[in-house]
């Protein structure tokens, strides 16, 4: 969100002249005004032109501002930074080979942690770049620009009114955080004609407790004027006044601040929305695992099951057990009988077996031999027992 509200300072601040044209139908107030020599604008040219700068999309007027009315002036709005709010690109023709354009808004995000910046290049941002300072953007980008034209620099200077007026609506929007800066710097070449340029600069820094959460947005504009040697005082500051003449449209500011609402409303929707979807995903993950445990747990089961055989009623075994035993038992010549609930081996080839409580046993192969009624045994109680 503050990213969005540092664009709508730019564009209300910067010098890019609104969308519209020099024709009256592009204003919402439309009229002439004559300045005497010395006045604010500095002018003797005499009357000036309201020029409205609307929006493309929706056909409002976003602001205004005032021009010479023989300064012949072209605008064209921009959606590069915002697909709602426009920045303009403008280009000025008048007397004596005045010519004036500007470079647009250029806007890039800089992370303090470079490992940060490095995951958001690899996510696929790719306006990531560390805050230049203007004095380099003179020298790497206006410079190589005016010296293509036969121009040389003759000094460079801090404009303190245009800074003053942008320092003045970043009060008026709450952007008093937004640092600013203005360097002029004037050229002359060898034709006669004496240039200006304005690169205008502003940082919004942001501080979070996580690493991604502390970066800066910052972007600049550079504003060119070329004109006559002998017109340069007077264009200059006609060209000044005109970028701090902007009166803004209070239908407009109210668009706007519907349009930031609503955009705000989407964004918690659709956060709302993913953390629901989130929320889903999770418990989706959750019932499937508990599935896949109770399958796998099934399944285990089963494995045990075949392994061990189908549980059996008597004493707790399976009959896998006692199909191992009797297999053990076979190789032995054995056989297990259980008594009192243990289990024993005694030797094989008997029909029936008896024990005592000694864990002694008595075969016999005679259906109807009973050591209880033996004397020479029957000391002890005898108990018949079967093999398993």
């Amino acid at each position: 969100m503050k990213a969005a509200k540092f664009l709508l300072v730019l564009s209300v601040i910067s010098l890019s002249v609104g969308c519209g044209n020099n024709s009256n139908e592009n204003s919402y107030e439309d009229d002439d005004y004559t300045e005497n020599s010395g006045g604010f604008f500095g002018s003797s040219k005499g009357n000036l032109k309201t020029f409205a700068f609307k929006d493309a999309k929706t056909g409002m007027v976003v602001y205004q501002k005032k021009f010479p009315a023989n300064w012949n002036v072209k605008v064209q709005p921009s959606y590069t930074l915002d697909q709602d709010f426009p920045s303009f690109l403008y280009n000025i023709q008048g007397e004596n080979g005045l010519m004036a354009f500007n470079s647009g808004i250029r806007q890039f995000i800089a992370y303090q942690d470079q490992q940060t910046a490095q995951m958001m290049q690899n996510y696929g941002m790719k306006n990531i770049n560390n805050v230049v300072p203007i004095q380099s953007i003179i020298q790497s980008e206006v410079t190589p620009n005016m010296q293509k034209e036969g121009f040389q620099l003759v000094t460079t200077y801090r404009e303190n009114s245009i800074l003053d007026y942008i320092n003045k609506k970043k009060a008026e929007k709450g952007f008093q955080q937004a640092q600013a800066d203005v360097v002029a710097a004037e050229w002359t070449n060898n034709a006669g004609k004496k240039a200006v340029t304005y690169v205008f600069q502003l940082v919004l820094p942001n501080h979070g407790a996580q690493a991604y959460e502390n970066f800066a947005i910052w972007n600049y504009a550079v504003d060119y004027m070329v004109t006559s040697e002998g017109d340069f005082e007077t264009d200059k500051s006609q060209f000044l006044a005109s970028a701090m003449s902007e009166e803004e449209n209070p239908q407009w500011e109210q668009y706007r601040a519907s349009v930031s609402q609503r955009r705000q409303q989407q964004q918690i929707a659709q956060h709302q929305q993913r953390m629901r979807n989130n929320q889903i995903a999770f418990e989706q993950h959750q019932n499937n695992m508990r599935q896949r445990s109770a399958a796998m747990d099934a399944s285990h089961q089963q494995f045990m099951d075949n392994l061990r055989g189908t549980s059996t009623s008597y004493g707790g075994g399976y009959s896998s057990d006692a199909s191992h035993n009797s297999f053990i038992n076979m190789i032995r010549e054995e056989e297990t009988v259980n008594y009192n609930g243990n289990s024993y081996q005694v030797d094989a080839g008997a029909d029936q077996y008896w024990m005592n409580s000694n864990n002694e046993y008595i075969m016999s192969n005679d259906a109807f031999y009973n050591p209880n009624a033996d004397n020479s045994v029957n000391n002890y109680d005898w108990q018949e027992v079967s093999p398993e």
